[in-house]
């Protein structure tokens, strides 16, 4: 009944509408309505038997001024029923929804009344909550909040302005009927566009994925099952600076385009000219493979992919956030699961099949002679072990640093052990003032490059680090890590997931996980003693060690 209404009813009256304007709509229900009409009678004839149901259980107990108002009620409470269910059904974590939903329903009332064409109006309001709080328009959430207005609104009609036996129920059904036309008809747009996509030929593609190198290193198992899916086609890459290094060695990847988080004038230029020359490449379809942290990052890559206008946009849908995208999988802020399934699930959806889930990361046989001459030079033996430890990360990822000489310096009377002490490269100078003087500490902080870095922790014995990259290169490559947590969220990035010889020290506070870039308290890292740290490492030395000895 609804697609035939979409076909005699909802198509027809909104082209008619958009020809000869609001104005001449009298004509249409006059004209050509009562020809489509016959159609669509049997529903009405359905819709009208449930409501006089309704009215002849009231009937013999309440008069009908009464009858009217219960029925209003009923209604009222129903329908904010089946709303807020099903918000909480889409975003359990979101408790405010019903706020704003309770809002809209008051707005609405307050303006119906000097509105004329009310149904008309009423669409912008949950459209305009909806980009406020999750940064896009078009969203399951705004239909829904959409279709509860337009019924309480055709409610309010029937209440304060129309009969209760004839006209009220014939407005409230067309209200309702008019949202359902509208929402199929989009669902249905949809479908096709999926079905289309997967039918045409694609030749080139673009993935965008403006993360660190951590997660670019962990969409590499759905970049290659992408290319094998689609063998025939362009894959380029949009990526931040510093992580297009570990996308060089890989075969699967044609070009690698990039784009400044930063940088004022100049960045803001060279991201210009980027843009517009991935605009020109006419790409079939782009992919967003990084979550949506907040409405105002996904106004932000909706508006990059804008911009490049490819024919068709796929992405993570986190928090019902990617309405922008015509293909997505749904996906919670804090993550159910690892964040290399949530890529690996994306292309899935694409069609392709992942038949690996190893993660590619190559490191040169120059890396590896060059970090051995620089460990020689500063007195580093074949033969010593060594414990790497990375000070860096984001100020709220790092745990304090006045931790560090007591955990050295039980490590090294416990396991006789070398220290390469790497951080950001603003911080070589506060670390050669720590550390500077101290027997078998060495400081390489600024002093290798990427691959080096690379090369330096599958040299080492065991390594120490905050929730960085470095821990997803350290997982990757086998080596024996202690990683300390602080507000980032475990299990989308548990190193776990990757290496078994993995050991995560986490403090589950009453505020983590909370994705700060910095904070205050930081009492998710402070309350991790230097023993904790040094309990967990020496745990897996002397795993480590008794694996080397078999």
């Amino acid at each position: 009944g609804l697609l035939s209404a979409i076909v005699v009813v909802a198509i027809p009256k909104s082209v008619y509408t958009l020809c000869f304007g609001f104005g001449n709509e009298v004509s249409y229900w006059n004209h050509i309505w009562p020809k489509l009409y016959t159609l669509c009678d049997p529903w009405d004839k359905v819709n009208l038997s449930i409501y006089s149901i309704f009215a002849k259980v009231l009937l013999p107990f309440a008069k009908p001024e009464l009858a009217r108002l219960l029925f209003f009620i009923f209604s009222l409470l129903f329908l904010i029923y089946i709303t807020i269910t099903l918000i909480k059904r889409f975003y359990p974590e979101k408790p405010n929804e019903p706020l704003l939903l309770a809002g809209l329903v008051a707005l609405c009332f307050v303006i119906s009344p000097w509105v004329h064409e009310t149904h008309y109006v009423i669409l912008i309001f949950p459209l305009i909550i909806s980009w406020l709080h999750l940064g896009c328009f078009f969203s399951r959430s705004s239909f829904v909040l959409f279709g509860a207005s337009y019924f309480l609104i055709a409610l309010k009609y029937s209440f304060a302005r129309y009969s209760l036996f004839f006209t009220g129920p014939l407005y409230i059904f067309a209200a309702g009927k008019t949202y359902g036309y509208i929402l199929l008809f989009i669902l249905i747009c949809q479908l096709l566009k999926k079905v289309s996509m997967l039918q045409d030929n694609i030749s080139k593609i673009l993935v965008v994925n403006l993360g660190g190198i951590g997660d670019v290193l962990l969409s590499t198992p759905a970049l290659r099952a992408l290319k094998d899916a689609y063998p025939k086609a362009k894959l380029d890459m949009l990526v931040v600076p510093r992580a297009k290094e570990v996308l060089k060695p890989l075969g699967y990847v044609d070009k690698i385009h990039y784009l400044y988080l930063g940088g004022g004038l100049y960045g803001l230029l060279v991201n210009a000219a980027n843009l517009l020359m991935l605009r020109k490449s006419k790409f079939d379809l782009a992919i967003n493979m990084r979550t949506l942290v907040s409405g105002f990052s996904a106004f932000k890559i909706g508006f990059l992919l804008k911009i490049i206008r490819p024919r068709i946009k796929a992405g993570r849908d986190t928090r019902e956030m990617g309405g922008f995208f015509d293909l997505k999988i749904p996906e919670s802020f804090f993550g159910d699961k690892f964040e290399m399934e949530y890529d690996i699930g994306l292309v899935e959806e694409l069609g392709a099949k992942v038949v690996s889930r190893n993660i590619d990361f190559v490191i040169n046989d120059s890396a590896y002679l060059d970090i051995s001459r620089i460990l020689q030079t500063e007195g580093v033996a074949d033969s010593d072990k060594i414990i790497g430890l990375h000070l860096g990360g984001k100020p709220s990822h790092r745990w304090p640093w006045q931790n560090y000489p007591q955990l050295i310096s039980a490590l090294k009377e416990k396991t006789g052990a070398k220290f390469v002490i790497t951080a950001e490269n603003e911080d070589a100078g506060k670390i050669n003032k720590i550390f500077g003087n101290t027997p078998g500490i060495i400081n390489l902080t600024g002093r290798i490059s990427f691959w080096e870095l690379g090369a330096l922790i599958s040299r080492c014995f065991l390594y120490v680090t905050n929730d960085t990259a470095n821990m997803h290169l350290a997982a990757i490559l086998k080596t024996p890590l202690v990683a300390i947590f602080g507000p980032g969220f475990l299990k989308r990035y548990d190193p776990r997931c990757i290496s078994s010889s993995s050991y995560v020290i986490y403090n589950a506070v009453d505020c983590a996980p909370c994705n700060k870039i910095s904070c205050s308290s930081l009492k998710c890292l402070k309350n991790i003693s230097a023993q904790d740290v040094v309990d967990a490492a020496m745990g897996l030395w002397r795993e480590n060690s008794e694996h080397s000895v078999e």
